[in-house]
């Protein structure tokens, strides 16, 4: 282990700070509400079990990124979750203005789950957890060049399907 040793010592700690963000990314990654819970179990198990292969070449969050990363990647071989799926309205919702944010946030799901799961990670790292792109190509480990490609590229098709469904950019 490195001198990050530390960083370590509590699971709640590592888990209290991180819990958050892992909780967001996968929430629009995997697009499936019922499954976040067990994903983002399985990236902390998966963080504390591997916490002797952080060799402390970037910094934990990078590393925690990366990891999330990979355990939404995975979910969505196992699910084949590519398809457009459809979030249910809470049909006690009241008042128009809480309708207005959750058919926004549908939207949002629906037009980030046109993206392959390339774009998923890198839209949901840039445009929601609102990441500089040096870490989030530390974290993916491409360099900033192909990361800024797959960005654009994601940014056209997501403006493209909310154009399609009449919102206007």
């Amino acid at each position: 282990m490195n001198s990050d040793d530390n960083v370590f010592n509590s699971f709640k700690d590592l888990y209290n700070d991180n819990e958050a963000f892992v909780r967001k990314s996968l929430y629009y990654i995997i697009h499936n509400p019922n499954k976040v819970d067990e994903v983002v179990q399985e990236v902390f198990i998966k963080i504390w079990k591997y916490k002797s292969k952080f060799r402390g070449e970037s910094s934990l969050k990078t590393w925690v990124h990366r990891i999330t990363l990979n355990c939404a990647y995975d979910y969505l071989r196992k699910e084949k979750r590519h398809k457009t799926v459809d979030i249910e309205k809470n049909p006690e919702m009241e008042g128009r203005a809480e309708a207005n944010t959750l058919e926004n946030e549908q939207l949002i799901l629906k037009a980030i789950n046109q993206l392959t799961p390339k774009q998923k990670g890198p839209f949901v790292l840039f445009y929601i957890q609102e990441l500089p792109l040096k870490e989030i190509s530390k974290a993916l480990k491409v360099p900033e060049g192909t990361l800024k490609s797959r960005l654009h590229k994601s940014r056209e098709v997501v403006t493209s399907f909310l154009r399609q469904q009449g919102v206007k950019l």
